[in-house]
């Protein structure tokens, strides 16, 4: 490439023999990379643009030799722009703030990311990267649906800043043991869903838990969720191991939420004014419910608790309550 390009437009390599045989693209004053513009240069190997700020759409998708990205400025990641590099073991963008969706989707062979500036991480952006194993985002505040969904291998996650957690983030995470999302306020439907060795979680602020969101999560043996005040569909269903919960400012507690939690044997919910139809059902161990009101302001007892006493207008502020 010359250095006299600032901008590399929407799919500049027309010519499929190009595409397959460029190795290399390194250039000092390209600011710009267009949509589709280096996609299936599958010979492609490394790539070095110190002043680049955007990468567009599928920009280097399908190059399956990629190897090394060297993109210090670059700001916005666009949607597809790494899809599929299979070859890609490391990343380093110290500049970006956005990444697109499906950015660096199934890029089965990526280990490492260094994203410390990235606020927005958009939809299945790291999805099927079976190989990475941590990730640490310090300012990332949105993480889209399906962000890290079937990351395997994935067994460390460090979102300091994140307050929202979308659907499907986490899914079949199955090496994480232990997650804290310290700010986030919102975890979506099926975000930790089939993530069957998390053990530990601590969502101090999280005031909303979506439908099936923890839901077939086997080793979980605790939860402290003290700001969470609606708990969704089948949140917790499965959770074999769920032997200690606490939510005390909870109002609402949706159909199923605990249900097949088999080693669940009381629950206190001191705010709960609404509780979903077989929200404890199978839940065989379950000997106590209390709760701050009296029968006639819940429908559908005992919810599937059928070994269960229901103590109605409990008082917590008794010693053993909660």
């Amino acid at each position: 490439m010359t250095n006299t390009i600032d901008i590399i437009g929407d799919d500049a390599l027309i010519d499929q023999l190009i595409r397959k045989t460029i190795t290399e693209l390194e250039d000092d004053t390209i600011l710009s990379i267009g949509e589709d513009a280096f996609s299936n240069c599958t010979n492609l190997a490394s790539i070095s643009l110190p002043a680049a700020i955007r990468i567009g759409e599928d920009a280097f998708y399908d190059c399956t030799n990629l190897t090394s990205i060297s993109l210090p400025a670059a700001i916005r990641i666009g949607v597809g722009a790494f899809r599929t590099c299979t070859n890609l073991t490391s990343i380093s963008l110290p500049a970006a703030t956005s990444i697109g969706k499906d950015a660096f989707y199934d890029c089965t062979n990526l280990t490492s990311i260094s994203l410390p500036a990235a606020t927005s991480i958009g939809k299945s952006a790291f999805s099927s990267c079976g190989k990475l194993t941590s990730i640490e985002l310090p300012a990332a505040i949105s993480i889209s649906e399906g962000a890290f969904y079937n990351c395997t291998n994935l067994a460390s996650v460090k979102l300091p800043a994140a307050t929202s957690i979308g659907d499907y983030v986490f899914r079949t995470c199955t090496n994480l043991t232990s997650i804290s999302l310290p700010a986030a306020t919102s975890i979506g439907d099926y975000a930790f869903y089939n993530c069957t060795n998390l053990a530990s979680v601590k969502l101090p602020a999280a005031t909303s838990i979506g439908d099936y969101a923890f839901s077939s999560c086997g080793k979980l043996t605790s939860i402290e969720l003290p700001a969470a005040i609606s708990i969704g569909e089948d949140a917790f269903y499965d959770c074999t191991d769920l032997a200690s919960i606490s939510l005390p400012a909870a109002t609402s507690i949706g159909v199923g939420a605990f249900r097949t939690c088999t080693n669940l044997t009381s629950i206190s919910l001191p705010a709960a004014t609404s509780i979903g139809k077989s929200a404890f059902s199978s839940c065989e161990k379950l000997t106590d419910i209390y709760l701050p009101s009296d029968a006639s302001t819940y429908s559908n007892a005992p919810w599937g608790a059928k070994n269960a006493t229901i103590h109605y207008n409990y008082d917590f502020s008794q010693d053993g309550g909660e």
